[in-house]
């Protein structure tokens, strides 16, 4: 149980934080964020992106999901059955 208190906790705090932010710098910082990820090896070699809706003051990851919807970036959109989930497949380059 620890260790899930320990994550709670963890969570809890970085909540608190994010929720004492103000509208721009969570605009500003979610930008950066994005920034990162799309120039990111990771992102580049991936072959599965998963996203989310950003709710409250979360992190808004909405501009990588827009990049993968480009039919230009080889993502393939597929909903996962029975769940609230986006998931991206990335195309064999043969296919874009």
């Amino acid at each position: 149980m620890k260790n899930l208190e320990t994550k709670q906790q963890i969570r809890n705090y970085h909540k608190r934080i994010r929720d004492g932010m103000a509208k721009r710098e969570i605009e500003e910082k979610s930008r950066l964020i994005c920034g990162k990820v799309l120039k990111s090896r990771q992102y580049r070699e991936a072959s599965i992106l998963y996203g989310y809706y950003p709710l409250g003051n979360e992190v808004n990851v909405l501009p990588i999901v827009r990049q993968a919807l480009c039919v230009e970036s080889g993502w393939l959109f597929r909903e996962q059955a029975g769940a609230v989930r986006w998931n991206f497949i990335r195309s064999p380059p043969s296919h874009r």
